[in-house]
């Protein structure tokens, strides 16, 4: 991304019915810009990639995205492949309980939803209490499959927040995060 000045992310509705994703359809609009080098709250970079959050969405409706790269002179490069994704109605919140203890905190949680699918696992986050934002990228790569996770290595001087996430596998195939469960504060304990 060093010679990149930025990328702009553009979204298409979906047209209603279509099967096929269209990439030289007109009719896409910019939604964000993202500068590699510029602070925005709403952009979190990790390496060399961007995330946020597109919450500009109604449920039940499919989505294109693409992005195009530019140099600081303005000069495009080739826009990447689009991206389809199906907007629909988000799955509840689990719940979350956080008992820290000297040397680590333990985090359980559980699940039960109305929706049909198979719970996958969790995906865990965590932010020290002076940042401004819960990250969007969990802590955990692939989705945490048990009820309860052990956070070790720890700062004792830092107050830590938690929030999980459900991960659902649809009847549909696709894989789906459910809403954050309510964010939890905790503090290693003294030991005695």
């Amino acid at each position: 991304m060093k010679e990149i000045a930025g990328v702009r992310v553009v979204r298409l509705e979906s047209p209603e019915g279509a099967s096929q994703v269209c990439g030289n359809c007109g009719g896409f609009t910019l939604i964000r810009t993202v500068y590699p080098d510029i602070p925005d709250e709403a952009v979190q970079l990790y390496g060399s990639r961007a995330i946020f959050m597109d919450g500009n969405v109604t449920g039940e409706r499919e989505y294109l995205y693409k992005g195009v790269a530019f140099t600081k002179e303005g000069v495009e490069g080739e826009y990447s492949p689009v991206f389809k994704v199906h907007a629909r109605e988000p799955l509840p919140p689990p719940a979350l309980v956080v008992s820290p203890t000297p040397a680590e905190f333990r985090l359980e949680f559980s699940y039960t939803s109305a929706f049909e699918g198979k719970l996958l696992g969790y995906n865990i986050y965590r932010r020290e209490k002076r940042d401004d934002a819960m990250p969007l990228r969990p802590l955990n790569p692939s989705p945490f499959t048990g009820g309860a996770f052990l956070d070790r290595g720890m700062d004792r001087r830092f107050t830590y927040i938690y929030s999980v996430r459900g991960v659902m596998l649809l009847p549909s195939g696709e894989m789906m995060e459910s809403l954050p469960s309510k964010e939890v504060e905790a503090v290693l304990q003294d030991e005695d």
